[in-house]
């Protein structure tokens, strides 16, 4: 085993938890390659900007639009409740069908409102998050 320098004591393997030796590539335990503190992945900054076609002072600052969460929360409640009324009157008789015809089982369309009703609330909220991430009003 090799000897470990006292100020390198911290210095472990990120993936055995070993402790390295302080001029050590290679985790000794394990053979897994040592992080130098510099990866060659990562690019500067000003280099990235350059390859973007922009200058330091030049980029683009973060679209931030306002929203109001009453009108948010208005478009979501209006959209569930108009999607729990359509669930609740139309989507029984088909359900009731689908019930029959592939599990077997016999259902009436009045037993499946409450089903319905679930089922239209749902879709009536995913409609909804989407018109309003649609029509977002930018400011």
């Amino acid at each position: 085993m090799s000897p470990v320098s006292p100020h390198a004591a911290s210095a472990r393997c990120q993936w055995c938890h070993a402790l390295l030796p302080a001029d050590a590539r290679v985790c000794p335990a394990c053979g897994a390659a040592v992080p130098t503190g510099q990866s060659a992945m990562s690019l500067p900054e000003e280099t990235v900007t350059t390859l973007l076609g922009l200058s330091p002072e030049s980029k683009p600052a973060p679209r931030a639009t306002p929203t109001d969460p009453l009108i948010e929360l208005a478009i979501l409640g209006l959209s569930l409740l108009v999607g729990v009324a359509i669930g609740w009157l139309l989507f029984p008789l088909p359900l009731a069908a689908l019930f029959q015809g592939l599990l077997g089982v016999p259902a009436q369309p009045s037993d499946l409102g409450r089903l319905g009703a679930l089922l239209g609330g749902l879709a009536g909220l995913g409609v909804g998050a989407t018109v309003r991430l649609v029509f977002r009003r930018d400011v």
